[in-house]
């Protein structure tokens, strides 16, 4: 589902799709979670809306101490978790 902020409530934002294909990072480890990144292939094109849009990928990596924008379903440090609401981008 995207467009998903709360896992608690329906918002009206969201929207269903089947996955038709799914790439895990090559570098994931189930262990520590580390590179917890996966490409999805949805079956279908999704909406795009203030809450379903696309997240600019960087072209390099960011010097330490730069503003960078995230966003997922986890902490950003350890020890990982996970919470009902999505990190919106920032």
């Amino acid at each position: 589902r995207v467009g998903e902020n709360n896992l608690q409530q329906s918002e009206g934002t969201e929207q269903n799709r089947l996955v038709a294909r799914a790439i895990p990072h090559p570098a994931f480890d189930p262990n520590t979670l580390d590179s917890d990144l996966m490409l999805l292939r949805l079956q279908r094109p999704v909406e795009l809306s203030e809450a379903v849009r696309p997240l600019p990928l960087p072209r390099a990596c960011a010097p330490p101490g730069t503003s960078c924008l995230v966003s997922g379903w986890g902490t950003v440090t350890s020890p990982q978790g996970e919470g009902a609401t999505c990190r919106e981008p920032g």
